[in-house]
């Protein structure tokens, strides 16, 4: 493992840990939401056993990273693009073989960032959110509050803080660019709703993605049936 530092485009330095490629191919971890890299060790983990590169960065505004702006996604594609800069240098990586795995908001990320490299070659995303207004309207049901006016609210001081229009957050309308490319979305089945929002997302694939959903009875399928029904 090698500590590195990365530096994005508009000059946010990451701090991120590398491990060397086996089988030529790599794969860029990416942490979820106020977590760090560290997260994300169980993962690098099992693919490190199965031969794969992998570097983790702290997003910007995380962990040993640069940076008090956490904008969900929106500047987040800048470290994820960072990584992958950073994997194009390494010689024992096969510039064709670079893939995504993140979790919440950096599955979400990852989504964004593969809509717009068309290098990158297939994407894992555990629990992405479908738009940021339905994060923050899940997370105000989760505390317990009616989501209007709150919620609203939220979204309208989010984009006053940061600058940008929070409907350009969102998977689901930038899902289909990825394919054909390969997307796996993993969900928790213990709010329906999620299975449901990942149903959308899959359906906006043009069926490049698939869904993965474990629920007491086993794995949870989406069908054609389902992408009308959403």
């Amino acid at each position: 493992m090698a500590d590195i530092a990365l530096t994005t485009s508009d000059g946010v330095r990451l701090a991120a840990w590398y491990f060397p490629s086996q089988n030529r191919a790599a794969i860029i971890l990416l942490h979820g939401y106020k977590a760090n890299r560290s997260t994300m060790l169980p993962i690098a983990a099992m693919l490190i056993r199965h031969g794969y590169g992998v570097i983790i960065p702290d997003f910007r505004g995380h962990g040993e990273s640069e940076g008090e702006r956490i904008t969900f996604g929106h500047d987040e594609v800048r470290d994820v693009e960072a990584a992958y800069q950073y994997l194009l240098t390494r010689s024992e990586v096969d510039p064709e073989r670079i893939g995504l795995l993140g979790n919440s908001m950096g599955s979400a990320t990852a989504l964004l960032y593969a809509a717009e490299n068309p290098a990158v070659k297939a994407v894992v995303a555990q629990s992405p959110y479908a738009t940021l207004e339905d994060m923050v309207q899940a997370n105000v049901r989760r505390l317990g509050f009616p989501t209007f006016p709150l919620a609203p609210t939220m979204l309208f001081f989010i984009e006053r803080k940061f600058g940008f229009p929070v409907d350009t957050i969102a998977p689901i309308r930038h899902i289909a660019q990825i394919s054909p490319r390969p997307v796996l979305i993993l969900m928790g089945a213990k709010i329906r709703g999620s299975i449901l929002k990942a149903a959308a997302i899959v359906c906006r694939s043009r069926r490049a993605a698939r869904i993965v959903v474990r629920p007491r009875n086993g794995p949870f399928g989406v069908s054609r049936k389902t992408c009308r029904r959403v």
